[in-house]
C-alpha cells in the first residue's frame, strides 16, 4: 500500500477552504522577503527531485504510463520551480 485517505466531512473540508482562503488573503507569503521564498520554493525542489522516482511509480500505477515517461515529465517540477526561484532573485 502506497497511501491512505481518510474521509471527513463537508464541513471540515469547507473549513479547510476557509482557512486556507483567509492565510492566502492575509499577504503571508507575499510579505516573506525575497530570498526566504526562494529558499523555501528552493527547498521544495530538492524535495520533489528526490521524490520523483517514487511519485513516478505511483502515477504510473494509477494511470497505466509508462514509469519512464512519468519521470520524464515529473522531472521537470524542480526545474519550473527553481526558475521561479531565479525570477524572484532578479525582482
Amino acid at each position: 500500500m502506497y497511501l491512505s485517505v481518510t474521509t471527513t466531512s463537508r464541513r471540515l473540508v469547507d473549513a479547510a477552504v476557509v482557512n486556507a482562503d483567509r492565510v492566502f488573503r492575509s499577504g503571508v507569503w507575499s510579505r516573506t522577503p525575497v530570498q526566504q521564498r526562494s529558499r523555501a520554493l528552493t527547498k521544495l525542489a530538492r524535495s520533489l527531485e528526490e521524490n520523483i522516482p517514487r511519485f513516478a511509480l505511483m502515477e504510473s500505477m494509477q494511470t497505466g504510463r509508462a514509469v519512464r515517461e512519468m519521470n520524464a515529465q515529473l522531472g521537470r517540477l524542480p526545474e519550473w520551480l527553481s526558475v521561479d526561484t531565479r525570477s524572484l532573485l532578479r525582482s
